[in-house]
Formats: C-alpha cells, sequence, structure tokens
C-alpha cells in the first residue's frame, strides 16, 4: 500500500486472515499493540497489513492489489539510487527498511524495498497538469495522501493529537500542503488542498504544463539518478571480460530502417536515437587493456570531398587487431584491404552508429524467441547479413552487445532475443544477437589466460534505465522473494520443513520466464487446483476474478494444465530446481476494458466498455466519447494510449485499426501483471501543452553573433531537425534558447544535441517547462529556487530534495544544470515572483548578475531574492540576518516559513570601471575576462561589487586560497576546514616576505573629487556592507565623535578601510581591533602605479597599473531580510517603499553605470 486516493470505496480489497503473532505487533489503523495469546488480530495475505478486531471495519488504506486500479492520473516517481534507510517502512510490503536495500522517490515520500519496486504504485505528485482552456476559478485542488513515514512531531489535524508511529506504516501525510492525520480520522477531512502555509509561495500544479513527449521526468527537473556513467560502471565486469579476450569491433553504416512512408521513417529514427542514448556504451578513451591497436587509416576521400570525424578517428586508434589467421574468415568482420568500404562510417555527416562486440568463449544462451540454421550465413558477408536481418524482422538495432563461440558452431543454432523496450510496440523492436563467429582469440592462449569470464549482465531497456531488475531470478538456485518473505509461525515452518508444504515459482506470462522473474509461493502438498490459483493471484497482486486465470505445469512437454485432485504433486521437477507453473490468463473471445479520460474536461474518472474480437480502436474512441458526453465532438480529434503501469509509466499511442480485446489476450499471454496495470487513455491529438517547445542549450562559446549560434546549431542537427525559432540568447553566458512546434523534432534533437560536443565539452540541453501566469492565484508570489549543490560544506544535495518535496520540482532548479538562466526563463512571464539562493555569497552574485541579462525580457524585472548560506563567508547572508551558515539541522519548512515572513529591502549596487594602462591592455583584458568582468569602450573593464572590493594584502590572500582549491577542489568540501585553511595561510603571509609593504605609495586616492591622504597600510577595503570575512566588522562600531555618518547597506555610500598587514586582519577577524577608517562617499577613484592583488565579491586577480572607478550602478537588487519573531519590526532600517524615496547623499547622477 502506497497512498490513498480520495475515492477510496468501503471495500478497501484486504483478504484479510486471523493470525497468531509470535512477537509485538502493532495496529496498523490505530497504532494500539495487539494484545492476546493466540490469534491477536488479522493480517492481509497480499501486503500485510495488520489491524484489530476493533478497527476492521475502520481500515481505509487500501490494499495494494486494488490501491493501482484507484489511480486515476498515474505519474511514475524518480527514483534514487539505492541506500540503507533508518526508520522508515516500505510502502508495498508494510515492513522496515532498515536490514536492506531501499530505493525512494526524490519528489515524494514514497519508499520501497529493492526487490519491493515491481508492485510500487505510479502515483507521485503530479506536478503539471495545465492545458488550454482550463478556468482557474473552476480549478479544485485536492489532497495527495501517502500513508507512513511521517515526521516524529506530527499532530493530527483533526483530533491535535500525535500520528507518528515508529513501530509501523500508519497515519497520512498531504504530499502539497503536509498534513497529517490518523487513519481513523481520515474521513473526517475535507478533501480540498490549499497547499497550506506554503501556498503564498506554491508554484501550484495547474500553472505548469509540460510536452507530451517520452522524456522522463527525472530528464526535465535535473534528477538524473541513473546516468549513463553509473551504467558503464554496472558493466565494467563484461567490459573486463571483452577486453582481454580479443575484441573486434567497428561501426557500422548505411543501416537499413523499414518503413511504410516518410512519417513512419522519423518516427523509427527517433526510436533508434532513444536507444543510442540509453544503450550500452563503453568509452574506448578510457580502456587500458587493450593489447594491440590497428593501423591509423587515413580518412581522407578526395572524390567526396568530406573531412574526418575527430572523434571516430580518435576511436579507431584503441580498436584491438584481430589476431585469427584465418584471413577468409576474418575478412567478413574486418577488411583492412578495402578501406574506403570502411572509410564512410567515419565521415562527420554519419550520425547514427552502432557498436557491435564479439569475443570467444562460453556465453550465456539469451532469450529464445526463433531459431534460424547456421547455414542462413554462408553466402553473406557480415554487413549483408546484418541488413537482411534488419529487414526481414522489421528490428532497429541497439546499441548492446553480440556474443559468440565458434566452438559451438557445429551444434548451437542462432537465438534472436528481443529487449522488452519496445516490445508492445508495432513501430520497432530493440534487438540483443548471439551470433556464432570465427575465433578472435585462439583457444590454447585463452585457457591461459588467469582471468575467469564473469557472468555477463543483461542490458537494460531504456524503460529500466531509471529503476533495477530485482525480482526474484531464476539462476538455478533457490530464492525468495523479500517483499514474500514467509510470515508464517515456527509450527507452521516445522510442518513446511517436514515436507508438508512445497515451494512453487510462478512465472505470470512468457516474459516473466525471459527475463527470469517469478514469485515464490509456499502452499500445502495436498492443496486443491483453488487454493493454488488463489496464492499465485495474491502474489501477483491481481484481485480479478479467479475463474479468468488458470495453472500449467511449467516443466510439462505440452504446459499441461495443473487439475485437482493432487496438482502439486504431480508438478514436473527438475533436478535442483523447484517446480514452477505458468499463470495464464483464459483465451475469451469478448471482455470488458476501463478508458480513462487524459486531460479531458469531463466529470467521470473512466467508463467501462464492453468489447470484442472485432472491436478496433476507432469503435472504442467513439464508444467512450459518446460515455463521457463528448458525442458532439469529432473523433478525428481524438487519439487512443495504451498505459502501462508495470515499473513506471510508458505510453504508446495505438493506430485506429488495433483491436484493443487482442492487445489485452496478448498482454495476458506476456505477463499477467501487466496486463492488470494496463489502461486505455483518451486524449487530445493536440497537444495540451501547445506548439512551442523551449529547449535551453548552454556550454556554447560565449559572445558569439546569433548567426553563428545558428550555423554551430545547424550542424550539430542536421537541416531536417532545424528549430522553428530562436529564442533569447544569453551571449555572455553561451547560452540560448531555441522553440520547437513539433514535439518529434524537439525529442531527436534533445537527444543529437546532448551527444554533441564542442572543444571536448558536452553540450548542456534541457527541455523546459512552460508556466501559465494567468492561471497563478492573486496573492502568490512563487518562490524560484536556485541550490549550489558545491557551496561550502556541500550542504545542496540535502537542501534540493527537501524543496522538491515539499514545493513543486518545477520550481527548484540545481545550478550545475545551466545556471540560473534556466529558471528565469520559465518564470519570465510571471508578474511577481520571490527567488531563494542557497549558496555562498559568489552564488549571490551569479544570480543577481542573471537578473540583470534577463530583466528587461521579464514580467518581474527586479524579484526579491532571500539566502540560505551554504558559503564559507555568507558575508551578504549575515547582513540580512539569514545566519552565517547552513548546518543541516534547521527545517527546510521553516526556511521556507521565513521567506514568506520576510521582509523587502534594497541593495546598493556599485560598478567597479577598469581602465588599464595602454601597455598592459592585452593583459589586462585576458585577466578581466577569466575574473568575469565585461567589456567597455576604450578596452574599459567593469565588475559589478555587491558586497566589498579589497586592494593588498586581503586580496593576495584570497587569492592564494582561490588558487589551491582551483587545483584541489575536493579537498575544500567543509566551511570549517576552508577557514582553517585561510588561516593557515595567513600564518605564512606573516612570516614570509610582505608582498604589499607601501601599498599607500602605489595607490593614489580620490574619494568624491577630494584627494585623500592614505596612512601607512598594506591593504585597502572598499565596503558596501559591514561584514567582512565570515562576519568580521571592518569599520568597528558606531562612536558620537567620530565625523563619519552610520553606515548601511541602502543609503548610497561606500566606506573604506585600511589594514596594516596579516596580523590586523586576524585581530579584525577575532573582534580585538577595527580598521582604519579612511573615508566614506559615493564616487571613488584611484590611480594604481603597480600590479596589486584585488579581489570583488571573493573572486581574486592581480590588477595591472592603471585608473579604478568605483561608482554607483543602475542595477538595482531587491533582498529580502529575514524577520526576528512574529512581532512586526520597529522602523528603524528603510523599508522598502522608504528606501525608494530617500536620496542618498552625494548621488552623482551623470556618473551611474
Amino acid at each position: 500500500m502506497a497512498s490513498v486516493s480520495a475515492e477510496t470505496p468501503a471495500s478497501h480489497g484486504h483478504s484479510f486472515s486471523k493470525k497468531t503473532f509470535h512477537k509485538p505487533t502493532y495496529c496498523h489503523s490505530c497504532t494500539d499493540m495487539l494484545w492476546g495469546l493466540i490469534q491477536q488480530g488479522y493480517i492481509c495475505e497480499v501486503c500485510n497489513f495488520v489491524v484489530h478486531d476493533r478497527c476492521l471495519k475502520a481500515v481505509v488504506s487500501p490494499c495494494s492489489s486494488i490501491a493501482a486500479s484507484l489511480i486515476k492520473n498515474p505519474v511514475a516517481h524518480c527514483w534514487s539510487e539505492q541506500v540503507h534507510q533508518k526508520r522508515k517502512f516500505c510502502n508495498v510490503c508494510r515492513k522496515r527498511l532498515d536490514d536492506n536495500l531501499s530505493i525512494h522517490c526524490e519528489i515524494c515520500e514514497y519508499f520501497v524495498h529493492i526487490e519491493c519496486q515491481d508492485f510500487a504504485l505510479a502515483d507521485c505528485k503530479e506536478n503539471a497538469t495545465y492545458f488550454l482552456g482550463k478556468d482557474l476559478a473552476a480549478v479544485r485542488h485536492t489532497h495527495h495522501w501517502r500513508e507512513g513515514n511521517l515526521p516524529s512531531s506530527s499532530k493530527c489535524a483533526v483530533c491535535k493529537k500525535g500520528c507518528c508511529s515508529a513501530e509501523c506504516l500508519s497515519g497520512f501525510r498531504c504530499e502539497w500542503c503536509g498534513m497529517t492525520l490518523h487513519a481513523y480520522c481520515y474521513k473526517n477531512i475535507p478533501q480540498e488542498c490549499t497547499f497550506g502555509n506554503l501556498e503564498p509561495i506554491y508554484l501550484p500544479p495547474h500553472a505548469v504544463s509540460i510536452p507530451r513527449t517520452e522524456v522522463p521526468m527525472e530528464a526535465i527537473i535535473g534528477v538524473q539518478v541513473r546516468r549513463k556513467e553509473v551504467l558503464a560502471r554496472e558493466y565494467s565486469c563484461l567490459f573486463h571480460d571483452l577486453t582481454i579476450r580479443g575484441i573486434i569491433a567497428f561501426y557500422m553504416d548505411d543501416l537499413i530502417i523499414p518503413s511504410i512512408d516518410l512519417q513512419d521513417g522519423l518516427s523509427r529514427l527517433k526510436l533508434l536515437k532513444m536507444a543510442s542514448e540509453h544503450g550500452l556504451l563503453f568509452n574506448w578513451k578510457k580502456c587500458q587493456m587493450l593489447k594491440s591497436k590497428v593501423e591509423y587509416l587515413e580518412h581522407i576521400i578526395e572524390s567526396e570531398k568530406v573531412t574526418p570525424s575527430d572523434e571516430k578517428t580518435n576511436a579507431v586508434k584503441h580498436f584491438p587487431k584481430p589476431t585469427t589467421d584465418d584471413g577468409a574468415l576474418s575478412t567478413k568482420l574486418f577488411r583492412p584491404n578495402r578501406k574506403t568500404a570502411i572509410n564512410m562510417s567515419w565521415l562527420k555527416r554519419e550520425k547514427r552508429k552502432v557498436f557491435l562486440f564479439f569475443m570467444q568463449g562460453e556465453y550465456k544462451r539469451l532469450e529464445r524467441v526463433h531459431e534460424v540454421s547456421p547455414t542462413f550465413f554462408d553466402n553473406y558477408t557480415f554487413r549483408k547479413l546484418f541488413q537482411v536481418v534488419l529487414t526481414l524482422y522489421h528490428i532497429i538495432p541497439k546499441r548492446y552487445y553480440f556474443i559468440a563461440n565458434s566452438s559451438q558452431m557445429k551444434r548451437e543454432k542462432l537465438f534472436f532475443s528481443w529487449s522488452p523496450l519496445f516490445q508492445k510496440s508495432n513501430i520497432s523492436l530493440s534487438l540483443q544477437i548471439v551470433l556464432v563467429v570465427p575465433n578472435i582469440v585462439p583457444e590454447k592462449q585463452f585457457r591461459k589466460s588467469k582471468h575467469k569470464p564473469s557472468k555477463l549482465k543483461k542490458s537494460r531497456s531504456i524503460s529500466e534505465e531509471f529503476s533495477s531488475d530485482t525480482r526474484c531470478r531464476d539462476n538455478g538456485e533457490p530464492a525468495q522473494c523479500a517483499h514474500s518473505r514467509d510470515p508464517r509461525s515456527p509450527k507452521e515452518k516445522d510442518d513446511k520443513e517436514r515436507g508438508d508444504e512445497e515451494m512453487i515459482k510462478v512465472y505470470d506470462g512468457n516474459n516473466s520466464l525471459r527475463r527470469r522473474i517469478f514469485q515464490v509461493i509456499s502452499v500445502p502438498r495436498q492443496a486443491t487446483t483453488e487454493e493454488v490459483l488463489t496464492s499465485a493471484l495474491h502474489a501477483f497482486h491481481i484481485t480479478k476474478d479467479p475463474n479468468n486465470f488458470y495453472l500449467t505445469d511449467l516443466y510439462a512437454t505440452d504446459e499441461t494444465e495443473l487439475c485437482d485432485p493432487t496438482p502439486v504433486l504431480n508438478l514436473n521437477r527438475k533436478e535442483g530446481k523447484r517446480p514452477a507453473v505458468f499463470l495464464r490468463f483464459k483465451n475469451n473471445n469478448s471482455g470488458e476494458v476501463r478508458v480513462y479520460p487524459d486531460k479531458l474536461q469531463v466529470s467521470e474518472s473512466f467508463c467501462t466498455i464492453p468489447v470484442t474480437e472485432k472491436t478496433t480502436v476507432a469503435d472504442l474512441i467513439n464508444e467512450a466519447l459518446e460515455r463521457f458526453g463528448l458525442q458532439n465532438f469529432n473523433c478525428d480529434e481524438y487519439r487512443c494510449s495504451e498505459i502501462l503501469l508495470d515499473r513506471g509509466v510508458t505510453e504508446r499511442v495505438l493506430s485506429w485499426d488495433e483491436k484493443p480485446w487482442e492487445i489485452v489476450k496478448q498482454l495476458g499471454k506476456d505477463s499477467i501483471r501487466q496486463m492488470e496495470l494496463m489502461r486505455f487513455y483518451i486524449q487530445l491529438k493536440q497537444d495540451p501543452h501547445g506548439p512551442n517547445l523551449a529547449l535551453f542549450i548552454g556550454n556554447l562559446p560565449p559572445n558569439l553573433s546569433e548567426r553563428s549560434y545558428e550555423n554551430m546549431l545547424i550542424e550539430f542537427l542536421g537541416k531536417e531537425n532545424k528549430f522553428s525559432s530562436i529564442g533569447p540568447i544569453y551571449y555572455e553566458f553561451g547560452s540560448m534558447v531555441i522553440i520547437y512546434e513539433d514535439s518529434n523534432k524537439a525529442v531527436r534533437a534533445l537527444y543529437t544535441l546532448r551527444e554533441s560536443k564542442h572543444e571536448d565539452k558536452h553540450l548542456l540541453v534541457m527541455l523546459l517547462p512552460n508556466v501559465e501566469p494567468s492561471m497563478v492565484p492573486s496573492g502568490v508570489q512563487p518562490l524560484l529556487i536556485f541550490v549550489n549543490l558545491k557551496s561550502g560544506g556541500c550542504q545542496g544535495p540535502q537542501l534540493l530534495s527537501s524543496f522538491r518535496k515539499l514545493l513543486n520540482p518545477y520550481q527548484v532548479f540545481d545550478l550545475e544544470n545551466g545556471g540560473p538562466l534556466p529558471g528565469l526563463y520559465v518564470f519570465r512571464h510571471i508578474k511577481d515572483y520571490k527567488i531563494l539562493v542557497c549558496g555562498g555569497d559568489g552564488t549571490i552574485g551569479w544570480v543577481l548578475q542573471c537578473l540583470d541579462n534577463v530583466g528587461q525580457d521579464s514580467e518581474c524585472s527586479s524579484p526579491a531574492c532571500a539566502i540560505v548560506p551554504l558559503g564559507t563567508g555568507n558575508d551578504l547572508a549575515r547582513t540580512l540576518c539569514w545566519g552565517s551558515g547552513y548546518t543541516g539541522d534547521e527545517d527546510p519548512l521553516d526556511l521556507l516559513r521565513d521567506v514568506i515572513d520576510a521582509e523587502e529591502i534594497r541593495l546598493d549596487r556599485w560598478t567597479v570601471v577598469y581602465h588599464p594602462q595602454e601597455t598592459d591592455v592585452g593583459t589586462a583584458q585576458a585577466v578581466a575576462n577569466a575574473a568575469g568582468a565585461s567589456s567597455g569602450e576604450d578596452n574599459a573593464q567593469m565588475f559589478v561589487m555587491n558586497n566589498y572590493f579589497g586592494l593588498g594584502v586581503d586580496a593576495d590572500l584570497c587569492l592564494d586560497f582561490h588558487n589551491a582549491r582551483e587545483e584541489n577542489p575536493n579537498k575544500f568540501k567543509s566551511r570549517l576546514r576552508n577557514k582553517g585553511v585561510y588561516v593557515t595561510m595567513g600564518l605564512r603571509k606573516m612570516v614570509k616576505r610582505k608582498p604589499c609593504k607601501d601599498l599607500h605609495k602605489e595607490i593614489r586616492l580620490e574619494v568624491d573629487g577630494k584627494l585623500v591622504d592614505l596612512p601607512q597600510v598594506e591593504g585597502i577595503i572598499i565596503l558596501n556592507i559591514l561584514n567582512w570575512g565570515s562576519g568580521a566588522n571592518p569599520w568597528g562600531p558606531d562612536t558620537k565623535e567620530d565625523q563619519f555618518h552610520t553606515p548601511n547597506h541602502w543609503d548610497g555610500m561606500l566606506e573604506v578601510v585600511g589594514v596594516t598587514g596579516v596580523m590586523h586582519l586576524g585581530q579584525i577577524q577575532s573582534g580585538l581591533r577595527t580598521g582604519m577608517r579612511i573615508a566614506q562617499g559615493g564616487h571613488i577613484r584611484m590611480n594604481l602605479n603597480s600590479d596589486i592583488p584585488v579581489q570583488v565579491d571573493g573572486e581574486p586577480w592581480i590588477m595591472s597599473p592603471g585608473e579604478v572607478m568605483v561608482l554607483k550602478s543602475a542595477l538595482k537588487a531587491t533582498m529580502l531580510k529575514k524577520t526576528k519573531g512574529k512581532m512586526k519590526r520597529r522602523n528603524t532600517e528603510s523599508s522598502m517603499q522608504l528606501a525608494l524615496q530617500a536620496a542618498p547623499p552625494n548621488e552623482p547622477d551623470t556618473e551611474t553605470f
């Protein structure tokens, strides 16, 4: 059981039976202990739900056997990596996760054992529900209840008592608003949800839409749980075996893609691209175990006037040389004497490639689907043969491995096997082939090898890339499913050991047999056929009428059906293996199917339609539209999709002449469980998302022209995948947005660009959601969250996961995926929103810099920014009362509440303009570009300053720390360690030669047009905020006899402070002394006579001689200051409105930048 629907029926679907518990057990409804000696309570035979006798009538949690049928709009989970969870319970088998590996959803609070994942419900939060024509006034958002695993401080919203249990899976929590309830209080709460305390900052799901494509949600929000590099590590043992045995690998070109017409061919090409993206891939460049290389081939073909692909040219250098002496056979695989026949596959214009792997040695037979005699290959070269196979079987190859053993050539046949990826699709199938080919390594040489072959792992399909194959495997050894752990008493176990019970493997179809996935049931040896069938149905969580199913003996010659009186004793047995049976669906000529509406404005959740073998999809659409009350609409505007809820959510659009009942029956043959979880959906052919699909592209070279960017992308994509238009271009960051009107083209472009490189760097490509601003309720300021995973103590991942669960994941962005620009583009049409930056001072400056670039194209040009301090210094966060650093002990929910209560203030920002001397223009240009400066007229460099500008010893120390972190960033992942390294470097500076001695002689300082005499200092700090160096105050407290004004961060003034050395810096940071107050003003000019280390907001570099001006910037920043307590603060500081009205003194309007 995972969740409770708002439409939970009176019949909960549990199969309760009395049970005697031999250890303390708790009721899953009231959480009280079950008392008594024998038969203390009831337990569900399917999902292990335990309940008191008195609570039996109050059960509201549906059994996992019917829970899937209660989900109206299935949404796949985004699974995490496998971890050990403490104090959590599995939402499927309801048992503890402590002792076993488990996974959880990154979007919601759903936890499962690895072995229970097959039965996980696809009921994650539906975070994007907008479609064209949706009315905000008619939107009614309901609670999304999740059972169990509540926080320890949870209180019931009805009875106000604690509802958390550490002993069992109990209680409910809404995934949207966080409301918690007892199970027995569930019916006393209204089902409408208003997002609770987070409503003022929540981006409502009905305002978000995502394109209707096969791109998984993980790829859109950036939760890349199982990346290709993870797969490469998983197959490392296979790679190891292949390399030590000698491999021939080459690219095939001119693949035949069978198609009916152009559109069909494009669909097949799209599937090929998906397979290429997620297929098995080895990085040849990193392989150190290849003993020999092929000769370098010339790839320039004069007649074709084409250039070679550098990537493929480098890759071919690492191909091993064939070691067989049989030249006649070898030429069928690799033709070194006919270079022109091979060269065509290395041309840049060739985009599609397939890896083939051949190895000598034993291989594990794959799925036996079709047999062909070895004589079939006698008259074909290998390439021609493969093309014939593709044409005959209408198969698009996938980048999987191909294994062969010549020693078995005479006695083995060829076996074809299909990956389950597109098994149900009539468009294409994915292929794995075991081919008989000549020896690559001589038999004797291989036997002398010290390496032993590892057990081969089966390649995964795309649908399995973000999950794991973890059900019971048929490896010839006894196995037991962990989620079917034996709940019997010791006496019952003793009876089983004496031979009174039989363990039987149950396969629910042909697919489970091919994949060697089964469930184990335990039944008495004298059990009837009905009892065995009931146990098998319970094992697969199937609740349909048992009369529609039957069992057959797997090991029987003709798959004999089980019959009374002794079906268990009559089972055939193989030595060393348990008896096994097939669970089969009866071949009826008619039946009923459920049809669900997909984003259609109808009141019914589904309708049940009788179908026969002659009923077509067109008939089903017409009947469904009539039952939904849409008979006046043109049925040509709708389409029918087949949705599978097995291991996620997969969709296939049906053609009008397909027969739904035949689909159901075929699915029943392949897998009863999949048939149970299959649905038909009626949806509009036009994508509700609209015609505009936006792709964000990063890692492009900066500061090129629009035409240059366009030509570069067309070179990567080809003219057939060209975009419809170009969106905003962020020249300074080397990023842009392209728009597509065709979703198929957009997906092809997404995968093509992800494989593309520029200057040995992969392009960053993201498919962006769309936010409809008219669907954001009035009074709601959605919070846009940016998280820097690398800041300070690297606490970003924890916050990222928490915020995705508390809010809409489409309003939470990982800065590693394109920086702030994708999020700012998504929110560009929202008139009023807030920003929360989780990072250090550098991250905040990065976000503000991006806001400066996109502000003119956005409805909200200056959103207010709050801070979660994750950096080392966090001086701006200290100034705005957000604390000295996030420790991990704070509740993320409290952080969001603080953002809601925070007040808006203004932060002065300044422009540092640097004019280098003419002799140093080239050097200054290079250094300034590295520091992130923008160029102006007359070779001037401009920097935006938010916090402070340091020259001399302070910047020199900062530069040393920066260089050390650049050399070894892995050593700087702790905030405390970073500060320790800073102190160590300062101590070294004290005993070495002082590089900034007599700094006052190298700088001429003017403040507001007046020359200032500098005292003897080694460093100068120009302050915009009063916090510097991790919370120190160089300016010091205010004194009455001082001639300076009391400083703050909105007064339009800068404070100039001097330091006499490293010792003085340490004393300032420890609070023993303050800096030397030099000046205060709104316009600063300095002339530098020599190379001086400088830093702006923590970004250090060496500045050459020249002129530096610090001017008031025209770029405004609205910040959020954390309020202390719930009481309204006193009017001691400028509020946002007062700050805008007050004009700071000495502000030079003519020199504003």
